[in-house]
């Protein structure tokens, strides 16, 4: 099994430049990178990786995806729906719709960090995000906006 990945090629309408998230060719060992951790937690936010923290098994539904990786999530914001650490799987090629759940990646203090939260809607300045614990919503400035990918579901990961 293969899990073609080029995370130099990683993109989205968010993106301030071109620059790789990590610099690493593509894999052909049938295993997805992790990049790090996203925060589930009310505040604050987890820094990601230039390179693979380690690889995980490629599942079926990310098999031949260009720019797949993986996330672990830090933090209980987000339960029940995601747990502290548990794993994310993420093809940034998927379209974000409004109440999906999101990783959003954000220039903070020099560093590109990322957050595990629910896409409510794109206004023209900020992002409008949701999380669970506590309750809160959260606007995100776009030019803090380094990219926002969708999680994959369940289902997505088993390939059905």
């Amino acid at each position: 099994m293969i899990c073609l990945l080029q995370p130099n090629q990683i993109t989205s309408s968010f993106s301030k430049s071109s620059e790789s998230l990590i610099k690493q060719s593509t894999d052909q060992r049938g295993e997805t990178p992790v990049l790090g951790t996203a925060a589930g937690s009310p505040i604050g936010t987890d820094i990601l990786s230039n390179e693979p923290l380690e690889y995980v098994k490629c599942p079926p539904g990310l098999v031949g995806v260009r720019d797949a990786y993986m996330l672990w999530v830090n933090g209980s914001s987000m339960a029940p729906k995601f747990e502290n650490g548990e794993p994310l799987f993420i093809n940034p090629h998927r379209p974000v719709r409004q109440n999906d759940y999101v990783v959003v990646q954000v220039f903070e203090n020099g560093g590109l960090k990322a957050l595990v939260k629910r896409f409510i809607r794109d206004s023209e300045h900020t992002v409008e995000l949701e999380q669970f614990n506590p309750p809160a919503k959260i606007s995100i400035k776009k030019e803090q906006v380094h990219r926002i990918h969708r999680i994959l579901t369940a289902t997505e990961i088993a390939g059905i």
